[in-house]
């Protein structure tokens, strides 16, 4: 019975790749002719593949680019934003994928969004982009309003002032870490200045032996001092000089949490301990800073026990304590992780980008000194048609409810993910929660062929960490959308990618 369900009702889906290849072109070139495009005011049924992937422009496409980009060899895609909407993107090959990574998660509501083609229309949108304001110096009547509007939704909970930065989560990180050593150094009397403009310049360097404290498996950036805390992946720190700072580790626990209460206990107990150690052996920690989900580490998650313990070992030792929600910001149900934890003290900084179209972060207004704040941090410095960008995103999620829903749409496929593929040996610790969701393979080259198959039956997904799956939809994903991703995770250990796989 299960194999006539499968045959029948749940048809092998690389059954496309035994048509002759010349015969899948002609099929493609007719299309092609034919057939109008997409149109992007509705999302395709379904994912629906022309080519192999990746097609025969794209494979041309990447060909130049890496004769004008060094950095070609991260380029995974092409997309026609023109001919993409909702969850679904189309290539340049005409292939359509059903998006499970969203540009890093970073389109909250999707391809062409009709709020924000309207918005993008308007002329207020538009000239907020073809005036590039220094925001340190001008501002426009509107500016000010929505401001205020946009910050009232969003801003954590005991947490007062918003600093924005350049954009990427990078510079967000970098002010970061700058408040802190600010923070340290006033504490101890060494920033006590009436007016910065007349110091002495030469006695500034007092301070240079301040570090932060970062966590193995960590990402938090790839310039100067970001650099420095990143701890995921050693490529993107060959050859590059960095800061001695230290590093703790952060625990790595077993899925599902409530069956591995013993083994987690122990491993953030251990962790806990060297951290502490690591503290009092480096009394010159001026900040620590955690992601409250490790993403381009593994997407390891702490439990809420364990954030609140480090939180308290941060305050006890005067550690500004920093949580990078550049990658969990407004993904994980709800508009902020760290609110998951039950925290008695605030974080003292929340750093974020990606999803809310801007970057920046959060501090206490007290955190530094009025004096110190513009002069050695700058103000919002920002584009303004993005934050016209984030405030309708946040309009669309308060109104449509989509923390609610996307994260339903998850706990659904985690709970047909258990049902229906534990029998397979190769899939393990789905974790997650609203839009941050990952499981584990047994092996780096299962992940990666996995990822393959995916892509070359229009589910476009990627790895992260040693063997984790990731997965970062919009937050108008459906339970319809999760069913293709549930397609090729059933299809993948009867394929014959799979099985060559084995072979070797």
């Amino acid at each position: 019975m299960v194999f006539i369900y499968h045959r029948l009702f749940r048809p092998r889906i690389y059954d496309y790749e035994m048509i002759p290849r010349f015969v899948r072109n002609l099929i493609y070139k007719a299309k092609n002719r034919f057939i109008p495009a997409i149109p992007v005011n509705k999302e395709p049924s379904a994912p629906h593949m022309q080519t192999a992937y990746p097609g025969p422009k794209m494979n041309n496409l990447l060909n130049d680019l890496e004769m004008s980009s060094q950095d070609y060899l991260n380029t995974q895609a092409f997309v026609q934003h023109e001919k993409s909407f909702g969850n679904f993107f189309v290539d340049c090959d005409e292939n359509t994928y059903v998006d499970f990574y969203t540009n890093i998660g970073s389109l909250p509501l999707g391809y062409n969004h009709p709020k924000l083609k309207e918005l993008a229309a308007s002329d207020e949108y538009c000239m907020s982009f073809i005036n590039r304001l220094d925001v340190n110096h001008y501002y426009t009547p509107q500016m000010k309003e929505l401001i205020e509007k946009t910050i009232k939704q969003m801003t954590p909970k005991k947490l007062s002032q918003v600093i924005f930065t350049c954009g990427c989560g990078s510079s967000a990180n970098e002010l970061a870490v700058k408040i802190a050593m600010l923070r340290r150094g006033n504490s101890e009397g060494r920033n006590n200045m009436q007016n910065i403009r007349t110091v002495d310049l030469t006695g500034l360097s007092e301070g240079s032996g301040l570090s932060v404290l970062s966590f193995r498996n960590g990402f938090h950036g790839r310039i100067g001092g970001s650099l420095t805390l990143t701890r995921s992946k050693p490529i993107q720190k060959i050859g590059v000089p960095h800061f001695d700072w230290p590093m703790a580790p952060f625990p790595v626990l077993k899925h599902p949490l409530k069956d591995n209460l013993a083994y987690n206990n122990a491993e953030e107990a251990r962790c806990l301990e060297e951290i502490e150690a690591v503290m009092k052996k480096n009394p010159n920690i001026c900040a620590l800073i955690v992601e409250p989900v490790q993403a381009e580490g593994g997407d390891y998650w702490g439990t809420p026990a364990f954030f609140r313990k480090l939180r308290n070992l941060a305050k006890e030792n005067n550690v500004t304590f920093i949580v990078d929600e550049v990658q969990t910001g407004m993904s994980t149900g709800r508009m902020w992780a760290h609110e998951l934890w039950d925290l008695e003290t605030p974080p003292d900084v929340v750093t974020f980008a990606k999803k809310f179209q801007v970057s920046g972060l959060f501090i206490h207004k007290d955190l530094i000194t009025k004096n110190l704040s513009t002069e050695f941090c700058g103000d919002n410095c920002f584009d303004l048609f993005r934050l016209n960008n984030l405030s309708k995103i946040l309009n669309v999620v308060e109104k449509e409810n989509l923390f609610q829903k996307s994260e339903k749409a998850t706990e659904n496929f985690k709970k047909a993910f258990k049902e229906e593929f534990a029998r397979f040996p190769i899939y393990s610790n789905i974790r997650g929660r609203g839009n941050f969701v990952a499981f584990d393979m047994q092996n780096s080259r299962e992940r990666d062929a996995f990822v393959r198959f995916s892509r070359k039956n229009g589910v476009f997904i990627t790895g992260c960490g040693e063997s984790a799956v990731r997965l970062r939809p919009t937050l108008i994903v459906e339970n319809k959308h999760y069913q293709f991703l549930q397609n090729v995770i059933g299809e993948f250990p009867r394929s014959k990618d799979y099985k060559d796989l084995a072979k070797h």
